[in-house]
């Protein structure tokens, strides 16, 4: 445990941290494998790109689209009197 002193808002503050449990290894530099080689960046975005998880999503936009423009133009449009 360690004593950690700071202000918030103009209010000093003092209260008991416990341990910090990375403090060991936050300063290590980052670890490169010698085993597997580094992904290609064009690997990487086919592998953590987003994939069509909704098929049909962008074809149910367009109809709620076009139902919408029919209905402001019909709202829009000039009564005759």
């Amino acid at each position: 445990m360690r004593e950690v002193n700071c202000e918030i808002y103009g209010i000093y503050l003092r209260y008991i941290a416990p341990e910090d449990n990375y403090d060991d290894i936050i300063n290590l530099p980052h670890h490169v494998s010698q085993r597997h080689p580094r992904m290609s960046t064009y690997n990487r975005d086919a592998r953590f790109s987003p994939f069509a998880a909704l098929t049909g999503y962008e074809k149910a936009i367009e109809e709620a689209r076009k139902k919408q423009e029919v209905e402001v133009r019909r709202r829009d449009a000039p009564v005759e009197l």
